[in-house]
């Protein structure tokens, strides 16, 4: 319903695929990440992420992903999985003989590193995601990696800090930065998107959505 919804110069984009193999897809990635233990969530990602690309299309000319499972898994690896090892294995040593009191800081703590350490995930995920080609075009982002993950930090911060009012202005704010970041390469040259913010208005219909 969404893709279908989507349109360029009046012509909408066409989505092939149907609930029947998409449900193939939901329950067989399922079953393959219980046997690997997780490892295959990677692939299982990508396959789904593949299949709503894959069968979209605008002019009867389909879009391809790009994105490989194997690049996922070293995302999720460096990003997530490891960072998270390390991070829990200092939080429980530091738990150890503590009070209740001293226990329930220590879990604010550890959340809000959990936190922290979601940021350059994201950023590496949603990167890995805008890759996709079509015809000739290829769109994917244009990023500096320590900007991008600052920009997120600053946003998600100003979110915490007035207890969530500000969250659907970070929203805003991310999705244009992303947007104007966003490239269509071609032979005959660059194109860029973009999001033209209306601060006011954009955050409040947000706002009363996430509310209701």
């Amino acid at each position: 319903m969404l893709v279908e919804n989507i349109e360029f110069k009046s012509n909408s984009i066409v989505f092939k695929g149907t609930l029947g193999k998409y449900l193939g897809e939901v329950i067989l990635g399922i079953l393959l990440s219980m046997i690997t233990l997780g490892v295959y969530v990677a692939w299982f990602v990508k396959n789904l992420h593949a299949y709503m690309v894959d069968n979209s299309s605008l002019n009867d000319s389909s879009f391809k992903f790009k994105g490989t499972g194997g690049k996922l898994f070293v995302i999720l690896l460096l990003t997530i999985m490891i960072p998270v090892f390390i991070f829990m294995y200092f939080m429980f040593n530091a738990i150890k003989g503590k009070s209740v009191e001293e226990l329930t800081s220590l879990t604010r703590y550890m959340q809000l590193g959990i936190l922290v350490i979601m940021i350059p995930y994201l950023y590496f995920a949603y990167k890995w995601m805008v890759n996709v080609q079509y015809k000739n075009y290829t769109i994917t982002w244009e990023t500096n990696v320590w900007e991008s993950i600052g920009k997120i930090a600053l946003e998600i911060f100003l979110s915490i800090i007035t207890i969530g009012l500000y969250f659907p202005l970070a929203h805003l704010k991310l999705y244009k930065y992303f947007a104007e970041r966003t490239i269509v390469k071609s032979d005959e040259g660059d194109l860029k998107f973009g999001y033209d913010i209306e601060p006011k208005e954009d955050y409040i219909f947000i706002f009363i959505q996430t509310v209701l």
